[in-house]
């Protein structure tokens, strides 16, 4: 008798434990999912608060956070809507600064098909930089296998007959541009969704946001004795600009103005300038038509296809005989991204390489070198710290000298580092030294 209770006791114990480690199990694979993102300029007038949409994401989530990798934000409320109708209002202020994130948001025990999360903010009059908004959700992998279909995620509605299609009127064609006298309408083209802004070969020379409420804004280049540029063109993003006029001012005193005038496209960039590649340029002067009552700004990059006289010829006489190779892409905050950069043509070879990181603090995990031999030599990193001050290297070319046909280099921009100029991500660049 004693034994049959000691056996019946031992089996509501283990009932009890199964109950209490079910649940410790299921949120033991529990994780965090991208879900969206946007950048929000700070300093807009008109709006105050921004909607990501996330009807993209894959699953249902049990929780949201929101995580900031640009300029400081002050969120003063969160709004959830959800695939069945219902939303949660966060009426709380977090104050994100970069790399920082938010507590959960509307946590819950089951997990729900998230459409929007739209974020209010205060405005910040005087910055120039955005806030890098992204969203991102808790979930179980059986959330993350679930469908938006059906059932209790989203409303059954019943197929009514499709109502007959009017056809649609022909849309009307754009008015021909017509520039100011004296100047010709600059081609452009749509901007890669792989490579470099400039295209291959290409060295950024300098970037600038453009404001609609002045006619005129001056674009400085950092440093001028980079090098000496044969070719030119704009890469505009964010909002389109009315282009009037371009002066390139030169490092000697000098300047041209260039005869092109049109409408340049966000996502879109201009063909090719001439230079004639014989000066440093200094800076760049953009005139283009203003805008009454908007407070959005443009995003302007400038890319330059060095002189063919620059590389074997006068570089080695500046910067210590350090010569800029390649201008890499941004380096992202989230995950390792792989760049390869493809050299400018040179006939005499280098003996050393460097990294070098603008902007900030990157992580860098290994260096890849292409040579015009056919051979290939790899540098490990390890993942070490690089830092704008320091750069990484020299990096001995085995046999060197030899001649550089392309750079493959991975890396990433560091969260923490509280000596970056801006909250822009690190660009990376490689140099050479013979």
């Amino acid at each position: 008798m004693t034994s049959w209770i000691y056996k019946l006791a031992a089996v509501a114990i283990g009932v009890m434990l199964l109950a209490t480690i079910a649940p410790e199990s299921e949120a033991h694979h529990e994780g965090l999912a991208f879900m969206g993102g946007a950048d929000i300029e700070i300093a807009t007038v008109v709006k105050r608060r921004l909607s990501i949409d996330t009807t993209g994401a894959q699953g249902s989530y049990r929780a949201i956070r929101l995580y900031n990798f640009g300029d400081r934000i002050d969120v003063t409320k969160v709004i959830v809507k959800y695939a069945d109708g219902s939303e949660h209002a966060e009426n709380r202020t977090f104050f994100l600064k970069a790399g920082e994130r938010t507590r959960e948001i509307d946590p819950r025990g089951r997990g729900k098909f998230v459409n929007s999360v739209t974020v209010q903010y205060k405005r910040k009059p005087f910055s120039k930089n955005v806030a890098q908004v992204q969203v991102r959700g808790r979930q179980t992998n059986k959330g993350r296998l679930a469908v938006r279909s059906g059932g209790t995620t989203a409303p059954i509605v019943v197929a009514e007959p499709a109502p007959k299609k009017e056809p649609k009127p022909e849309p009307k064609p754009e008015p021909e541009y017509v520039p100011p006298e004296d100047k010709i309408v600059i081609d452009t083209s749509r901007i890669p969704k792989s490579g470099r802004c400039g295209g291959p070969r290409s060295l950024l020379i300098a970037t600038g946001n453009v404001s609609f409420g002045e006619d005129t804004d001056a674009i400085k280049v950092d440093r001028p004795d980079m090098g000496k540029f044969d070719k030119v063109r704009l890469c505009v993003k964010k909002n389109d600009i009315e282009l009037l006029d371009l002066k390139v001012n030169f490092k000697e005193g000098d300047d041209v103005k260039l005869p092109f005038a049109g409408i340049i496209k966000s996502g879109e960039r201009t063909d090719a300038m001439d230079l004639e590649g014989k000066h440093f340029v200094e800076s760049i002067d953009i005139k283009y038509k203003k805008r009454r009552n908007f407070s959005g700004r443009a995003d302007v990059e400038i890319w330059g296809v060095l002189s063919s006289n620059w590389l074997d010829g006068e570089a080695e006489q500046f910067n210590d005989g350090w010569v800029q190779l390649t201008s890499g892409d941004t380096a992202g905050f989230i995950g390792f991204e792989v760049d390869k950069s493809e050299v400018p043509k040179h006939q005499r070879g280098f003996k050393e390489l460097r990294v070098v990181t603008r902007n900030r603090d990157i992580t860098l995990d290994y260096v890849q070198v292409s040579f015009a031999d056919g051979s290939v030599q790899k540098f490990d990193a390890n993942r070490t710290k690089v830092e704008p001050s320091s750069g990484y290297g020299p990096l001995k070319i085995d046999g060197g000298p030899k001649v550089v046909t392309s750079v493959e280099a991975r890396y990433r921009s560091r969260f923490f580092d509280r000596e970056a100029e801006s909250q822009k991500r690190a660009t990376v660049e490689i140099h050479g030294h013979r």
